[in-house]
């Protein structure tokens, strides 16, 4: 079952990752241009998404039924050093234990027909619509008419009488400590005043502090934004440079390998120098660690490089940057 989505999958992607054993890549040409990376690992999610898709399974089942195919590939490279990979043709391990790809064209031919169906099932999706419900307006309506129509009730009148003593309790209520203030001021005026003009001094002298306060803040202020805007131009500076300097770099990468774990970046690096490809690095990108074999400014550049390596029997894709 696994195989015929991987063939379908090829159609319109690149590459398919099959989780924790390796991808199989499409390159340029013929349908038999495809081959075999097993140090591309990461789960990507194309696989995984389509099976559970068209097969209507859950994502556990899915991950089983990957397993289970790429436990059978191992056993059967392990006992007879090859497994035959349906509509596609046969993984094999070469003289340097690696795992290799060996097309069947006439296979591919006559899974053309399997690709083609599974590309339309997969390009399949589910329409939803969404119920309204709708809350009628009379309820509301109802409701806010009710409000509306409901009046206060009536207050009693006051007597008359009644109102007349309130009113004049209030007067005296207001007038008493307005008397007793006039009075008290009227007596103990030499030191009210005398207070007061001791008062004024010092909100002077108090004012005038403040004032040569707020000067000096201004001043510091002025400074900081002074300071400030010298180190925004620096990083403006800075930042520029940086910019020039990405673009005079190389971006086109001539790629061998791509790892979760930086080890075996490290491991297929040493493997590449000692058959003496000696400029081979890796570069950290998005948190996977790439294994390039040079990097160029142009396409051109790094396209003529790619079938020099490739004929010499190493798996290798253009990757910018």
């Amino acid at each position: 079952m696994i195989e015929k989505y991987i063939f379908s999958l090829l159609e319109t992607n690149n590459r398919v990752i099959v989780p924790d054993f390796g991808a199989f890549l499409k390159g340029t040409g013929s349908s038999k241009n495809i081959f075999f990376n097993e140090f591309i690992k990461v789960d990507d999610g194309l696989l995984i998404t389509s099976i559970i898709e068209n097969e209507k399974i859950s994502r556990n089942e899915a991950t089983q039924e990957i397993a289970e195919f790429i436990e059978v590939i191992k056993k059967e490279l392990s006992e007879k050093q090859k497994s035959n990979i349906k509509g596609m043709g046969v993984l094999f391990m070469d003289e340097k234990g690696r795992i290799r790809l060996e097309v069947d064209e006439k296979a591919i031919k006559e899974n053309i027909p399997d690709k083609l169906a599974m590309s339309k099932a997969v390009g399949k999706k589910k329409d939803n619509k969404e119920k309204v419900i709708v809350i009628p307006d009379s309820k509301i309506t109802k409701k806010q008419t009710a409000m509306e129509n409901t009046t206060p009730p009536k207050k009693e009148n006051t007597p008359p009488k009644k109102k007349k003593q309130k009113t004049l309790l209030i007067v005296l209520l207001i007038l008493i400590p307005i008397i007793i203030l006039l009075v008290l001021g009227y007596l103990y005026q030499d030191k009210i005043f005398s207070s007061s003009v001791d008062k004024k001094v010092v909100k002077k002298e108090v004012v005038k502090t403040e004032i040569e306060k707020q000067k000096a803040a201004e001043v510091l202020a002025k400074e900081k934004a002074k300071i400030a805007v010298e180190e925004k131009a620096k990083i403006v500076a800075k930042e520029k440079a940086k910019k020039e300097l990405e673009q005079k770099q190389k971006k086109y990468y001539l790629v061998g390998g791509v790892f979760k774990e930086i080890q075996n970046s490290k491991d297929l690096l040493s493997e590449l120098e000692y058959d003496g490809f000696s400029d081979v690095k890796y570069v950290e990108i998005g948190g996977l660690n790439y294994l390039y074999f040079n990097s160029y400014d142009s396409f051109s550049k790094a396209k003529t490089q790619l079938q020099n390596i490739k004929d010499k029997g190493y798996e290798v894709w253009i990757f910018k940057h």
